[in-house]
């Protein structure tokens, strides 16, 4: 925890340069921050099985996940192969003790670890369950990735259903071909993709932010997800109608009430955002991680 705060200024720094507006790119400003934080031993690579990975709360603006698209990532899979290009970024985060008292409760390890569980529990069967106490790190990049991983294991001597629905439809044709009476079969996705058994067996290497860092400077965490969610046409492309209904979906994921989740435009991004009370006074907007000036 010494070392963090010593280098801290360092982030602060690099992050004000952004904030101020320099002209850097949010996808600029997390590749700089990833490369600090490998410098200053605040993160290291490690191999881990899906089993030990959930997914941080503040992942895709604090939904976490889409379930549907973990199931659209495993089709693209069945029909393109494994890409471990694909996955050279996979970044995750150290969930911090609940001993330690000194932090937002967003990223404290129970908040953390309540909310996966309660984000499985609330997907109808399309991902696989999370096991609190088995949680090491959370992701905040590759994490429908690694949630398609859980869900392909726990279909070894767990019953996971395929709508039938999904079935008909187009774009998941390739389910078919991996579906064992209503189920999916880990067999029969890997005799479909061999390429995949590796990954299944042994997981992936993540970069791990170390959870010191995390609790001295939260909002390098944000940088670094929003950095990466601006590369996916998704995310760029939003509609006004999409954007009203995931902004529902974030109040309900954070049973939270008009007043608790203030809106705003960011003159920024110019995107309509929830704004994070950072320390009463000063708001980040949760769409670029950008702290702006807030137009109602």
């Amino acid at each position: 925890m010494t070392k963090a705060k010593k280098i801290a200024y360092v982030f602060e720094e690099a992050i004000a340069e952004f904030d101020a507006g320099s002209g850097m790119a949010i996808q600029s400003i997390a590749d700089s921050l990833r490369k600090l934080l490998e410098e200053h031993d605040m993160s290291y690579v490690d191999t881990l099985n899906p089993l030990f990975v959930g997914v941080e709360k503040i992942n895709r603006n604090y939904m976490m996940l889409d379930p549907q698209n973990v199931w659209t990532l495993l089709c693209s899979i069945l029909k393109n192969g494994w890409s471990w290009k694909e996955v050279e970024l996979a970044f995750a985060c150290e969930i911090i003790p609940d001993s330690y008292k000194n932090v937002d409760n967003d990223h404290l390890g129970q908040s953390v670890r309540d909310a996966n569980v309660k984000l499985a529990q609330q997907s109808n069967g399309q991902l696989a369950p999370y096991e609190a106490n088995q949680l090491r790190v959370a992701t905040i990049i590759n994490s429908h990735t690694t949630a398609m991983l859980r869900l392909i294991n726990y279909a070894v001597g767990n019953q996971v259903a395929v709508d039938p629905e999904l079935l008909k439809d187009p774009s998941f044709v390739k389910l078919n071909d991996v579906v064992v009476n209503g189920y999916l079969s880990k067999q029969r996705v890997i005799e479909v993709c061999p390429s995949i058994k590796k990954p299944l067996e042994q997981g992936m290497a993540y970069t791990i932010i170390r959870w010191e860092m995390i609790a001295v400077m939260p909002r390098i965490i944000h940088l670094i997800c929003e950095g990466d969610n601006a590369k996916h046409d998704t995310f760029q492309k939003e509609t006004a109608l999409q954007t009203m209904k995931n902004l529902h979906k974030m109040s309900v994921a954070m049973n939270a009430s008009t007043d608790e989740v203030p809106m705003h435009m960011c003159q920024a991004c110019a995107r309509v955002s929830m704004y994070h009370d950072v320390n009463r006074e000063v708001f980040m907007c949760q769409a670029c991680a950008c702290i702006s000036i807030m137009l109602c």
